[in-house]
């Protein structure tokens, strides 16, 4: 029986890709025109900041944007650069014929198609949303679309039918790769595709302050350092253990070592709590709150909770007044490198390391919190990275102008 649903199923999608590519074929789309697909739902900021940065690159090029998404409401609808939206829940609901023959109007009025791939394809998060992301995709290509998937890593764990899916798919879709760890990592799972190594999107999002939020966090930092304390961005992420035992166990951790980071170096310092992510089930916040009710009573006007939302481009631009970043979060790493900040990173589901690769950075500035035994490790790493931040910041500069420049080839 589920062989018999599953020989039905492809046949009904080849027919759908059938008919969306003759009907595409008879009409007469805005050269300017392209769709920019999301990865997941609202609320991730990592998400965020790629969908600003790819729909900003394209109203650069004179486009009209049209952002595909995953739920009924319209999301992201306090980005800027998007002009339409167009909502994907009855493909993930089934709601069959009616859906598909939408989508098929959708693409026969644009000529570009751009999946926001992320860490999504790897089909580690969810076989069946990869696997639907990866229909459209072919349905774009199929009905004769430019198709890119935008900047995209491999975990070092694969769904094997989502791995399969993404080496089925026409030849003419760009697969951008984000790093070449991943890079890697895909070739050897699927040895004769073509791949093309790009970095992540996010590198070319542009900093920007539009909020008193911005301006109280800007104002706090440059009092800090009128008083010649270095100022450090810190970021705790719940993907570091996925096990609130373990986490609560590092918060104390790290907050005993920032307690004594000022006994082991020659700085005075002041710390800024940065989330970037407030998804209830992945938020930074309510670990960030924990660190800062834990340490203010030693540090208090030392510390500075972000604890509103603010979005991916201001977070960057407070990256950009950091002296260092220690974060377990991949794209805030990502903002405070396009500023030129330097940072240490707390590494997960392998994903530092082909970041890292792209600057030329040296593997010592990763630390692994699952082998975090003590306090004093956190602090020695800390420590380091304090130390060599000027070492760091050099060899973040020297590299930045090429690692855009392959962020631009997801576009290409």
């Amino acid at each position: 029986m589920v062989k018999i649903k599953t020989i039905v199923k492809k046949l009904f999608y080849k027919i759908i890709f059938f008919i969306s590519k003759i009907y595409c074929s008879l009409q007469s789309a805005n050269p300017n025109t392209a769709i920019v697909m999301v990865p997941s739902w609202e609320g991730s900021i990592g998400d965020e900041a790629v969908i600003d940065s790819i729909t900003n690159q394209l109203k650069k090029q004179g486009k009209e944007v049209t952002l595909i998404h995953f739920a009924k409401v319209r999301e992201w609808s306090f980005l800027t650069k998007i002009d339409n939206w167009y909502s994907i829940d009855g493909y993930f609901r089934g709601n069959g014929f009616k859906f598909h023959l939408g989508l098929m109007k959708l693409l026969s009025k644009n000529r570009e198609f751009y999946a926001l791939g992320t860490d999504m394809l790897d089909g580690c998060y969810a076989e069946w949303l990869t696997l639907g992301i990866l229909r459209i995709v072919e349905q774009a290509s199929k009905s004769g679309l430019k198709t890119n998937i935008v900047g995209f890593s491999i975990n070092t764990w694969q769904n094997e039918n989502c791995i399969k899916a993404l080496g089925a798919l026409p030849k003419a879709v760009k697969l951008c790769v984000r790093d070449d760890v991943s890079k890697e990592r895909l070739q050897a799972l699927l040895p004769k595709r073509k791949l093309s190594l790009t970095s992540d999107m996010a590198f070319l999002l542009e900093p920007q302050k539009t909020n008193l939020i911005i301006d109280n966090v800007e104002s706090w930092i440059l009092e800090q350092k009128e008083s010649d304390k270095l100022v450090l961005g810190i970021n705790i992420s719940p993907q570091l253990f996925n096990d609130t035992e373990k986490t609560n166990l590092f918060v104390e951790k790290f907050c005993n070592a920032l307690r004594n980071l000022e006994a082991k170096s020659d700085f005075e310092f002041a710390f800024v709590l940065i989330s970037h992510d407030l998804r209830d089930y992945n938020s930074d916040i309510t670990i960030l709150t924990d660190l800062y009710n834990k340490c203010t009573q030693k540090l208090n006007s030392k510390l500075f909770l972000i604890e509103k939302r603010i979005m991916a481009s201001e977070i960057k631009y407070i990256a950009g007044m950091l002296d260092v970043v220690v974060t377990g979060r991949m794209h805030l790493s990502i903002a405070s490198l396009g500023q030129g900040t330097p940072i240490g990173c707390m590494v997960y589901q392998g994903k530092f390391q082909g970041l890292f690769n792209h600057f030329d950075l040296p593997e010592k500035y990763l630390f692994n919190p699952r082998e975090c035994d003590t306090e004093s490790e956190l602090l020695d790493f800390i420590t380091l990275i304090v130390g060599e931040r000027n070492i760091i910041k050099d060899i973040v500069t020297s590299n930045l102008k090429h690692v855009k420049s392959l962020s631009k080839e997801n576009l290409t």
